[in-house]
């Protein structure tokens, strides 16, 4: 679906989108560089699941003295790009905020996606396969 600019409104609703600035500088691996390619890396470490694979990838380049990666983002269309810090989960509370975020409905909108309800299942039409 969203290959074809349409995305499910359920993943968008009530979430939004924040400038955040870093506190402080961080040594992060660009996974999307050419010369990843020599340690085996490639765009599918970056989005695949499980991710069992990519804790792995994090543990070794954390031990490396890497704070995090640079990565493009798995459900964003075009050249964006994301930076994924290792660490605990969750919010960091000691980091600034984004007074002002954006609504994910209305940068969908800016991307030209075309919102979709999911249908009911008093909508469909469920019917049992035929024996074979």
């Amino acid at each position: 679906m969203i290959a074809r600019g349409v995305i499910p409104a359920s993943l968008l609703t009530g979430r939004v989108i924040s400038r955040l600035r870093l506190p402080e500088q961080v040594r992060a691996a660009n996974l999307d560089a050419v010369a990843a390619a020599k340690f085996g890396v490639s765009r599918e470490l970056a989005v695949m699941v499980p991710y069992t694979i990519p804790r792995t990838w994090a543990a070794a380049l954390a031990a490396t003295r890497f704070d995090g990666v640079v990565a493009n983002p798995r459900f964003s269309p075009g050249r964006s790009v994301g930076l994924a810090l290792f660490g605990k989960a969750g919010k960091r509370r000691a980091w600034p905020g984004d007074d002002k975020p954006t609504r994910a409905t209305i940068v969908a909108a800016r991307m030209q996606l075309t919102l979709a309800e999911a249908p009911s299942v008093s909508e469909l039409t469920i019917v049992t396969p035929p024996r074979t």
